[in-house]
């Protein structure tokens, strides 16, 4: 695996912030991209927009909420394959 800052490595399905932004301008894609879509988001297109704009802003905090998910689940598996247990219990779409 490559190393990604001081002490962190690149997971599979792990999210990028410069991606989410460039997403960003199609109004749901950045949502979509993160795994936060919902009908009431696309239907309101970004709840007339207010909702949009404040993504814009926290788009940070959402990536870092979406790859702590992804580390946290891929250090599971991780210690699932060491212990013996099945990694097909960690096997979920993210």
């Amino acid at each position: 695996m490559e190393t990604c800052g001081k002490d962190k490595q690149r997971v599979k399905g792990e999210r990028k912030l410069w991606a989410a932004y460039l997403l960003w301008f199609t109004v749901v894609g950045h949502r979509w991209y993160l795994g936060k879509i919902s009908p009431v988001y696309v239907l309101t297109l970004g709840y007339f927009g207010a909702m949009w704009m404040a993504d814009l802003f926290r788009l940070p905090a959402m990536v870092r909420e979406y790859n702590t998910f992804v580390y946290q689940r891929s250090a599971a598996r991780d210690l699932a394959v060491a212990t013996g247990v099945s990694p097909s219990h960690f096997t979920s779409a993210g």
